[in-house]
């Protein structure tokens, strides 16, 4: 066999070693990076959900402190809480406080009722039908958006949503 086919082999293994070597480095760059992203996203995702919590705590006391809890000051609370926000909210925030017996929560509706009709809330239905172990209706919602779907449910109905 000729040298100088020898050497061009040789070259060529050589090429193909290096492009290996040189592959496998720029992967393990963006492997790295990619990384770097993924824990940069989490640390934002821990920063959103800590923010999230310490809004959460305050709206509860605010909650907890009013003594007669009806639309028009937990539309305030839901404004409050979300006035910084950044994203357009998918979700309602609602009220659902424990109470004894369905006549219990549906004199509340009606100790409200004119402000209930005058912020756009539904007519009061606890759903769905039927006993549960523990009766937690949504009473209050916001945004008005979504009040058809979850106004009047009872989250004590399920176990997994309670």
């Amino acid at each position: 066999m000729p040298k100088w086919i020898l050497r061009w082999g040789l070259v060529a293994l050589g090429s193909l070693v290096a492009g290996g070597v040189v592959g496998w480095v720029v992967l393990q760059e963006h492997r790295n990076r990619a990384l770097t992203e993924v824990e940069a996203a989490h640390s934002e995702l821990e920063l959103a959900l800590a923010t999230l919590s310490v809004r959460m705590a305050s709206m509860a006391t605010a909650i907890e402190r009013a003594s007669s809890l009806s639309p028009a000051p937990f539309a305030q609370i839901y404004e409050d809480a979300t006035r910084s926000a950044t994203w357009v909210h998918e979700r309602a925030l609602a009220f659902m406080p424990e109470v004894a017996t369905l006549d219990r929560a549906t004199e509340f509706v009606e100790s409200v009722a004119p402000e209930y009709e005058q912020a756009g809330y539904p007519d009061f239905e606890v759903f769905p039908p039927g006993q549960a172990d523990a009766l937690f209706p949504v009473v209050l919602v916001e945004p008005p958006a979504s009040r058809a779907n979850v106004f009047g449910y009872n989250m004590g109905s399920s176990s997994e949503r309670l």
